[in-house]
Protein backbone atom coordinates (compact mmCIF):
# COMPACT_ATOMS: atom_id res chain seq x y z
CA UNK A 1 0.00 0.00 0.00
CA UNK A 2 2.84 2.40 0.87
CA UNK A 3 4.53 1.67 -2.44
CA UNK A 4 1.33 2.45 -4.38
CA UNK A 5 0.92 5.69 -2.47
CA UNK A 6 4.49 6.74 -3.29
CA UNK A 7 3.94 5.92 -6.96
CA UNK A 8 0.75 8.02 -6.98
CA UNK A 9 2.55 10.99 -5.48
CA UNK A 10 5.38 10.61 -8.01
CA UNK A 11 2.89 10.47 -10.88
CA UNK A 12 1.19 13.68 -9.69
CA UNK A 13 4.55 15.43 -9.51
CA UNK A 14 5.39 14.35 -13.05
CA UNK A 15 2.04 15.67 -14.35
CA UNK A 16 2.60 19.02 -12.59
CA UNK A 17 6.10 19.33 -14.07
CA UNK A 18 4.75 18.61 -17.56
CA UNK A 19 2.02 21.25 -17.19
CA UNK A 20 4.53 23.85 -15.95
CA UNK A 21 6.86 23.05 -18.82
CA UNK A 22 4.06 23.32 -21.41
CA UNK A 23 2.93 26.62 -19.96
CA UNK A 24 6.47 28.06 -20.19
CA UNK A 25 6.85 26.89 -23.79
CA UNK A 26 3.46 28.35 -24.69
CA UNK A 27 4.30 31.70 -23.10
CA UNK A 28 7.65 31.85 -24.90
CA UNK A 29 5.98 31.14 -28.24
CA UNK A 30 3.33 33.80 -27.64
CA UNK A 31 5.97 36.33 -26.64
CA UNK A 32 8.14 35.48 -29.64
CA UNK A 33 5.19 35.94 -32.02
CA UNK A 34 4.12 39.19 -30.41
CA UNK A 35 7.63 40.65 -30.48
CA UNK A 36 7.74 39.98 -34.22
CA UNK A 37 4.35 41.62 -34.71
CA UNK A 38 5.40 44.67 -32.69
CA UNK A 39 8.57 44.99 -34.73
CA UNK A 40 6.66 44.91 -38.02
CA UNK A 41 3.68 46.97 -36.95
CA UNK A 42 5.08 49.69 -34.77
CA UNK A 43 8.83 50.27 -35.00
CA UNK A 44 8.94 52.04 -38.38
CA UNK A 45 6.67 54.88 -37.29
CA UNK A 46 6.99 54.73 -33.50
CA UNK A 47 9.60 57.41 -32.85
CA UNK A 48 7.92 60.13 -34.88
CA UNK A 49 4.49 59.08 -33.62
CA UNK A 50 5.60 59.28 -29.99
CA UNK A 51 7.00 62.75 -30.66
CA UNK A 52 3.68 63.77 -32.18
CA UNK A 53 1.75 62.44 -29.20
CA UNK A 54 4.02 64.19 -26.69
CA UNK A 55 3.69 67.46 -28.58
CA UNK A 56 -0.10 67.15 -28.54
CA UNK A 57 -0.16 66.35 -24.84
CA UNK A 58 2.21 69.01 -23.63
CA UNK A 59 1.53 71.87 -26.04
CA UNK A 60 -1.85 71.60 -27.74
CA UNK A 61 -4.17 70.18 -25.09
CA UNK A 62 -5.31 72.72 -22.47
CA UNK A 63 -4.37 71.74 -18.95
CA UNK A 64 -7.26 70.85 -16.66
CA UNK A 65 -7.78 71.16 -12.93
CA UNK A 66 -9.02 67.60 -12.41
CA UNK A 67 -6.76 64.83 -11.08
CA UNK A 68 -5.40 63.34 -14.32
CA UNK A 69 -6.79 59.98 -15.36
CA UNK A 70 -4.86 56.82 -16.18
CA UNK A 71 -6.57 54.07 -18.15
CA UNK A 72 -5.04 50.77 -19.24
CA UNK A 73 -5.79 48.12 -21.87
CA UNK A 74 -4.03 44.75 -22.02
CA UNK A 75 -4.13 43.25 -25.52
CA UNK A 76 -3.95 39.73 -26.94
CA UNK A 77 -5.92 37.59 -24.50
CA UNK A 78 -7.21 34.28 -25.90
CA UNK A 79 -4.08 32.16 -26.25
CA UNK A 80 -4.16 30.33 -22.94
CA UNK A 81 -6.40 29.19 -20.07
CA UNK A 82 -3.99 27.54 -17.64
CA UNK A 83 -5.53 27.63 -14.16
CA UNK A 84 -2.34 26.94 -12.21
CA UNK A 85 -1.83 29.50 -9.46
CA UNK A 86 1.19 31.04 -11.18
CA UNK A 87 -0.33 31.11 -14.67
CA UNK A 88 -0.48 34.27 -16.76
CA UNK A 89 -4.26 34.20 -16.96
CA UNK A 90 -4.74 34.02 -13.21
CA UNK A 91 -2.05 36.58 -12.40
CA UNK A 92 -3.31 39.13 -14.93
CA UNK A 93 -6.75 38.62 -13.42
CA UNK A 94 -5.39 39.88 -10.09
CA UNK A 95 -4.77 43.35 -11.54
CA UNK A 96 -7.12 46.16 -10.47
CA UNK A 97 -10.61 45.79 -11.93
CA UNK A 98 -10.26 49.14 -13.73
CA UNK A 99 -7.78 47.56 -16.18
CA UNK A 100 -9.49 46.52 -19.44
CA UNK A 101 -8.71 43.29 -21.30
CA UNK A 102 -8.79 43.04 -25.11
CA UNK A 103 -9.48 39.52 -26.43
CA UNK A 104 -8.49 38.30 -29.89
CA UNK A 105 -11.20 36.31 -31.72
CA UNK A 106 -10.72 32.83 -33.21
CA UNK A 107 -8.06 31.71 -30.75
CA UNK A 108 -8.26 28.44 -28.77
CA UNK A 109 -9.48 30.13 -25.59
CA UNK A 110 -11.06 33.38 -26.81
CA UNK A 111 -14.57 32.57 -25.60
CA UNK A 112 -13.28 30.90 -22.44
CA UNK A 113 -11.35 34.03 -21.42
CA UNK A 114 -14.46 36.16 -22.02
CA UNK A 115 -16.57 33.88 -19.81
CA UNK A 116 -13.82 33.70 -17.20
CA UNK A 117 -13.59 37.47 -16.77
CA UNK A 118 -17.12 38.68 -17.51
CA UNK A 119 -18.30 38.40 -13.89
CA UNK A 120 -15.34 40.31 -12.47
CA UNK A 121 -16.69 43.75 -13.37
CA UNK A 122 -13.80 44.21 -15.78
CA UNK A 123 -14.42 45.85 -19.17
CA UNK A 124 -13.67 43.54 -22.10
CA UNK A 125 -12.85 44.56 -25.67
CA UNK A 126 -12.87 42.79 -29.00
CA UNK A 127 -9.25 43.10 -30.14
CA UNK A 128 -10.17 43.37 -33.81
CA UNK A 129 -7.63 42.01 -36.35
CA UNK A 130 -7.09 44.61 -39.06
CA UNK A 131 -4.82 44.79 -42.07
CA UNK A 132 -1.25 45.99 -41.47
CA UNK A 133 1.05 47.78 -43.88
CA UNK A 134 3.34 44.78 -43.89
CA UNK A 135 1.47 42.10 -45.87
CA UNK A 136 3.84 39.35 -44.69
CA UNK A 137 2.32 39.14 -41.23
CA UNK A 138 -0.91 37.37 -40.42
CA UNK A 139 -3.19 39.45 -38.22
CA UNK A 140 -5.63 36.59 -37.61
CA UNK A 141 -8.10 34.09 -39.05
CA UNK A 142 -10.59 36.84 -39.91
CA UNK A 143 -9.12 40.25 -40.74
CA UNK A 144 -10.69 43.58 -41.70
CA UNK A 145 -8.97 44.47 -44.98
CA UNK A 146 -9.04 47.58 -47.14
CA UNK A 147 -10.35 45.58 -50.10
CA UNK A 148 -13.50 44.66 -48.12
CA UNK A 149 -16.78 46.28 -49.08
CA UNK A 150 -19.14 47.46 -46.30
CA UNK A 151 -21.20 44.24 -46.29
CA UNK A 152 -18.06 42.09 -45.99
CA UNK A 153 -16.85 44.23 -43.09
CA UNK A 154 -20.23 43.92 -41.37
CA UNK A 155 -20.21 40.13 -41.82
CA UNK A 156 -16.69 39.83 -40.42
CA UNK A 157 -17.54 42.00 -37.42
CA UNK A 158 -20.73 40.03 -36.82
CA UNK A 159 -18.72 36.81 -36.85
CA UNK A 160 -16.15 38.12 -34.35
CA UNK A 161 -18.79 39.67 -32.13
CA UNK A 162 -20.79 36.44 -32.24
CA UNK A 163 -17.91 34.74 -30.43
CA UNK A 164 -17.22 37.59 -28.02
CA UNK A 165 -20.66 39.04 -27.38
CA UNK A 166 -19.90 40.25 -23.84
CA UNK A 167 -17.47 42.94 -25.00
CA UNK A 168 -18.28 46.63 -24.52
CA UNK A 169 -15.98 47.99 -27.19
CA UNK A 170 -13.35 47.35 -29.84
CA UNK A 171 -9.72 48.26 -30.42
CA UNK A 172 -7.53 47.40 -33.38
CA UNK A 173 -5.04 44.54 -33.49
CA UNK A 174 -2.35 45.74 -35.89
CA UNK A 175 -4.34 47.77 -38.45
CA UNK A 176 -1.75 50.32 -39.58
CA UNK A 177 -3.18 50.05 -43.10
CA UNK A 178 -6.89 49.58 -42.35
CA UNK A 179 -7.16 52.38 -39.77
CA UNK A 180 -5.76 54.79 -42.38
CA UNK A 181 -8.54 53.97 -44.86
CA UNK A 182 -11.58 56.22 -44.50
CA UNK A 183 -14.09 53.90 -46.20
CA UNK A 184 -13.06 50.90 -44.11
CA UNK A 185 -13.13 52.83 -40.85
CA UNK A 186 -16.45 54.48 -41.67
CA UNK A 187 -18.07 51.07 -42.18
CA UNK A 188 -16.50 49.69 -39.02
CA UNK A 189 -17.42 52.68 -36.88
CA UNK A 190 -20.99 52.78 -38.16
CA UNK A 191 -21.25 49.12 -37.14
CA UNK A 192 -19.92 50.04 -33.68
CA UNK A 193 -22.52 52.78 -33.44
CA UNK A 194 -25.36 50.43 -34.42
CA UNK A 195 -24.22 47.93 -31.78
CA UNK A 196 -23.62 50.49 -29.00
CA UNK A 197 -19.91 49.70 -28.81
CA UNK A 198 -17.05 52.15 -28.40
CA UNK A 199 -13.82 52.10 -30.43
CA UNK A 200 -10.31 52.73 -29.10
CA UNK A 201 -7.65 53.68 -31.63
CA UNK A 202 -4.52 51.71 -30.72
CA UNK A 203 -2.67 54.26 -32.88
CA UNK A 204 -0.35 51.81 -34.64
CA UNK A 205 0.13 54.38 -37.40
CA UNK A 206 0.43 58.18 -37.36
CA UNK A 207 -1.90 58.15 -40.38
CA UNK A 208 -4.77 56.50 -38.50
CA UNK A 209 -8.14 58.17 -39.04
CA UNK A 210 -9.97 56.12 -36.42
CA UNK A 211 -10.00 58.53 -33.49
CA UNK A 212 -11.11 61.64 -35.38
CA UNK A 213 -13.58 59.71 -37.52
CA UNK A 214 -15.17 58.07 -34.47
CA UNK A 215 -15.85 61.51 -32.98
CA UNK A 216 -17.29 62.69 -36.27
CA UNK A 217 -19.60 59.67 -36.61
CA UNK A 218 -20.65 59.73 -32.98
CA UNK A 219 -18.90 56.69 -31.48
CA UNK A 220 -17.39 56.95 -27.98
CA UNK A 221 -13.64 56.79 -28.46
CA UNK A 222 -10.12 57.26 -27.12
CA UNK A 223 -6.60 57.09 -28.53
CA UNK A 224 -3.62 55.25 -27.14
CA UNK A 225 -0.83 57.44 -25.72
CA UNK A 226 1.76 54.87 -24.60
CA UNK A 227 2.72 51.33 -25.60
CA UNK A 228 4.33 50.30 -22.33
CA UNK A 229 6.28 47.41 -23.92
CA UNK A 230 7.56 49.22 -27.02
CA UNK A 231 10.31 49.30 -28.20
CA UNK A 232 10.79 46.39 -25.76
CA UNK A 233 9.51 45.00 -22.47
CA UNK A 234 12.57 46.00 -20.45
CA UNK A 235 12.56 47.90 -17.18
CA UNK A 236 14.48 50.67 -18.97
CA UNK A 237 11.50 51.24 -21.26
CA UNK A 238 9.16 51.47 -18.27
CA UNK A 239 11.49 53.90 -16.49
CA UNK A 240 11.54 56.07 -19.58
CA UNK A 241 7.76 56.24 -19.63
CA UNK A 242 7.57 56.91 -15.90
CA UNK A 243 9.85 59.91 -16.40
CA UNK A 244 7.45 61.15 -19.07
CA UNK A 245 4.51 60.55 -16.74
CA UNK A 246 5.98 63.12 -14.36
CA UNK A 247 5.79 65.76 -17.10
CA UNK A 248 2.30 64.65 -18.10
CA UNK A 249 1.11 64.86 -14.50
CA UNK A 250 2.49 68.37 -14.08
CA UNK A 251 0.48 69.36 -17.17
CA UNK A 252 -2.59 67.42 -15.91
CA UNK A 253 -2.79 65.18 -18.97
CA UNK A 254 -4.94 62.05 -19.05
CA UNK A 255 -3.02 59.01 -20.33
CA UNK A 256 -4.18 55.79 -22.05
CA UNK A 257 -1.67 52.93 -21.88
CA UNK A 258 -1.62 49.66 -23.84
CA UNK A 259 0.52 46.62 -23.08
CA UNK A 260 0.25 42.92 -23.91
CA UNK A 261 -0.74 39.73 -22.06
CA UNK A 262 2.19 37.58 -23.11
CA UNK A 263 4.73 37.45 -20.29
CA UNK A 264 5.25 37.80 -16.56
CA UNK A 265 7.80 40.52 -17.29
CA UNK A 266 5.06 42.68 -18.83
CA UNK A 267 2.79 41.97 -15.88
CA UNK A 268 5.50 42.96 -13.39
CA UNK A 269 6.33 46.12 -15.35
CA UNK A 270 2.68 47.12 -15.58
CA UNK A 271 2.10 46.62 -11.86
CA UNK A 272 5.06 48.86 -11.11
CA UNK A 273 3.93 51.44 -13.64
CA UNK A 274 0.44 51.59 -12.09
CA UNK A 275 1.80 51.89 -8.55
CA UNK A 276 4.26 54.67 -9.36
CA UNK A 277 1.78 56.56 -11.53
CA UNK A 278 -0.73 56.50 -8.68
CA UNK A 279 1.94 57.76 -6.31
CA UNK A 280 2.43 60.68 -8.70
CA UNK A 281 -1.27 61.44 -8.30
CA UNK A 282 -2.82 59.73 -11.29
CA UNK A 283 -6.29 58.26 -10.84
CA UNK A 284 -6.71 54.78 -12.34
CA UNK A 285 -10.12 54.69 -14.03
CA UNK A 286 -12.10 52.20 -16.14
CA UNK A 287 -11.89 52.76 -19.87
CA UNK A 288 -15.54 53.84 -19.95
CA UNK A 289 -14.59 56.79 -17.70
CA UNK A 290 -11.76 57.75 -20.04
CA UNK A 291 -13.65 57.80 -23.33
CA UNK A 292 -14.73 60.91 -25.19
CA UNK A 293 -18.48 60.73 -25.69
CA UNK A 294 -20.18 62.38 -28.68
CA UNK A 295 -22.58 65.26 -28.63
CA UNK A 296 -25.41 63.29 -30.21
CA UNK A 297 -27.36 66.36 -31.25
CA UNK A 298 -24.53 67.43 -33.54
CA UNK A 299 -24.13 64.04 -35.23
CA UNK A 300 -25.77 63.57 -38.62
CA UNK A 301 -27.12 60.11 -39.61
CA UNK A 302 -24.79 58.30 -41.98
CA UNK A 303 -26.02 56.45 -45.07
CA UNK A 304 -23.21 53.90 -44.93
CA UNK A 305 -25.27 51.15 -43.30
CA UNK A 306 -28.65 52.33 -44.53
CA UNK A 307 -30.42 49.51 -46.33
CA UNK A 308 -27.47 47.13 -45.85
CA UNK A 309 -28.06 45.64 -42.42
CA UNK A 310 -30.68 43.25 -43.76
CA UNK A 311 -28.32 42.10 -46.49
CA UNK A 312 -25.56 41.14 -44.11
CA UNK A 313 -25.23 37.57 -42.93
CA UNK A 314 -26.14 37.66 -39.26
Amino acid sequence: MGKIRRLSVLLCLVVILILVSCNKVEVKEIEKTEEAENAYEISDSLNQHEVNIETNLLEETPAGNHPPKLSIIIDDFGNYNNFMLDSLLVKFGELPSEVAFAILPNLPYSEFVMEYFQHSGRELLLHTPMEALNDKINAGEIVIEIQDDPITIINKLNSMHGQLNKVVGLNNHMGSKATSDKEVMTSLLEWCKENNLFFVDSATSPKSLAYDLAKEIGVPTARRNIFLDVPDASIETVNNYLNKMKKYFEARKDILVITHASSFERLKNLSRFIKESQQLGYKLVPLSDFLIYPDLESIQPSPILSGQEDKAVL
